[in-house]
């Protein structure tokens, strides 16, 4: 509690590279001040922007963009990180890299007189626990690991109060990279509060969003920057096929794709096709999209992927960037409630099937219910309100 009796005053710091890191953030932040109105104050930072680290802020973001670009390159590069590497190592070099952005940092939580400071990043959870190390933070330090079954060295930081992980699996890895297991706390994935709040049912989602009502209906999402897997070949390869269905492509902050997209069901539509192509650019009623699909295609990214789960969808994934994707995706498949369909004929040969008997999907659905997803933004949110009354 601030000393004098304020309101605690939280910090959620994060970086801005892709939606990954931003979403959940918000969605804390947004759980905290609907459960507790008048009882925090509460900043969320694209951190290093927002403390005039723009060099180093640059520099990674367009990294990001690079791996994006580049998924083999990076799969290779992230492994040898997270499997070759030792992790001392790893946070050695990070380490250097943040020296200026650690003590910056510091200076920052205490002239703000930060209580907690949440990173829903790697690197802020770094700089904030090296600034620890030398005496210059006293907030209660804590990180939201963001990738739901996966635990890599990056995230592995010692010398925070807790990290919060949403399965036993991300757990085991963080464990096992040395972070002490008392100090591992498990909850849902923190999706947004849409998700949390009653979602439509698959005939009002429909109805809403002007979608046949019984038709197969199918959900391509190939992540936020909208480049994810072949999107373009995949949409393609489904409407020369003239498959009897419904598909919903989000193409994110992708205008080229999208206007590619539009003009592709334009031209199936004006010839007469069967496959009914709707494009949709960056979304905000993701909700209300899965809710109205039978499955979900699309990139292996960590909140795609449980948004479609939290919603007892099953997702086939076109492709991944990096080995903290990978694992969404053998999640998925070691549990029966996904697959790789990485090339457009993949994808034809999932979903030409269930055009003419459901029984497939109905399986992998009831095998996704059994697993019982929950986001976990409401418990996450309560845990750091407790953290805020500790000594």
């Amino acid at each position: 509690m601030t000393p004098g009796g304020g309101r605690p005053h939280i910090l959620i710091a994060m970086i801005e590279a892709g939606g990954g890191h931003r979403a959940p953030a918000m969605a804390l932040q947004a759980a905290l001040q609907r459960s507790w109105p008048d009882r925090f104050d509460i900043d969320v930072l694209d951190i290093m922007h927002h403390l005039g680290e723009d060099a180093l802020d640059r520099r990674h973001k367009r990294s990001w963009k690079w791996m994006l670009a580049h998924p083999r390159v990076t799969f290779v590069l992230q492994n040898l990180i997270d499997r070759v590497i030792p992790v001392s190592w790893t946070q050695a070099v990070q380490a250097w890299m943040l020296q200026g952005f650690s003590r910056r940092l510091a200076a920052f939580v205490r002239a703000q007189g930060y209580d907690l400071v949440v990173g829903v990043h790697f690197m802020p959870l770094l700089a904030a626990a090296m600034a620890r190390r030398r005496g210059e933070l006293d907030a209660t330090l804590v990180g939201i690991d963001t990738d739901p079954f996966d635990g890599h060295a990056l995230w592995a930081v010692r010398g925070v109060d807790e990290i919060v992980v949403a399965s036993d699996e991300a757990r085991a890895l963080l464990s096992a990279k040395g972070v002490p297991a008392e100090r591992l706390r498990i909850f849902g994935y923190p999706l947004s509060l849409a998700f949390v709040d009653e979602v439509p049912t698959l005939a009002a989602a429909r109805r809403g969003l002007g979608l046949d009502a019984d038709r197969l209906t199918v959900l391509h999402t190939p992540g936020g920057e909208g480049i994810g897997g072949n999107v373009e070949g995949i949409a393609g390869a489904v409407l020369e096929a003239d498959l009897d269905l419904q598909y919903v492509v989000v193409t994110g902050r992708n205008e080229q794709l999208r206007a590619r997209l539009q003009h592709l069901a334009d031209a199936h539509a004006a010839a007469g096709g069967r496959t009914r192509l709707q494009v949709v650019g960056f979304a905000t009623n993701m909700p209300e999209w899965i809710a109205a699909s039978d499955l979900v295609i699309g990139k292996a990214g960590a909140a795609s992927t449980f948004e479609a789960l939290a919603l007892g969808r099953p997702i086939f994934h076109t492709s991944y960037v990096a080995p903290n994707e990978k694992r969404n995706l053998d999640y998925c498949m070691q549990h029966g409630i996904g697959g790789y369909v990485p090339r457009p004929r993949d994808v034809v040969a999932l979903l030409a099937p269930l055009c003419e008997d459901r029984a497939p999907l109905r399986a992998w659905q009831e095998r996704v219910a059994a697993l019982g997803f929950r986001p976990g933004t409401l418990a996450i949110a309560a845990h750091l309100a407790d953290l805020t009354e500790a000594p």
